[in-house]
């Protein structure tokens, strides 16, 4: 179950922060603290970043996720030296939930 963001259209294409039409709210700050908390419930992190690129977001994501000992799957590996290292696996979404179960 992916617990944030939920499938949903971008509201405003272009903008430098994307806002959902499933969005609660268009408050930046209050919607980062919405996918933290979902990551502080989730087994497991998965990035969806099809071209490889992660920006300061994913990236404030990924290291509180690290912080909470998760696991952090993604699509494509990550340029970033540091952080690519903390990556668990490079997997494509449909196999993602397999791969947890495997190495739990």
């Amino acid at each position: 179950t992916v617990s944030s963001p939920k499938k949903s259209i971008i509201t405003n294409p272009g903008e430098d922060f994307a806002i959902l039409k499933s969005h609660t709210s268009s408050d930046p700050k209050l919607l980062e603290i919405t996918h933290l908390e979902a990551i502080r419930l989730c087994d497991f992190l998965y990035v969806c970043n099809p071209s490889g690129y992660v920006g300061a977001s994913t990236l404030l994501e990924i290291g509180f996720a690290i912080s909470l000992g998760k696991k952090i799957y993604c699509m494509k590996g990550i340029e970033d030296p540091t952080i690519s290292h903390f990556v668990n696996s490079i997997v494509p979404p449909n196999k993602v939930k397999n791969i947890y179960v495997e190495t739990k």
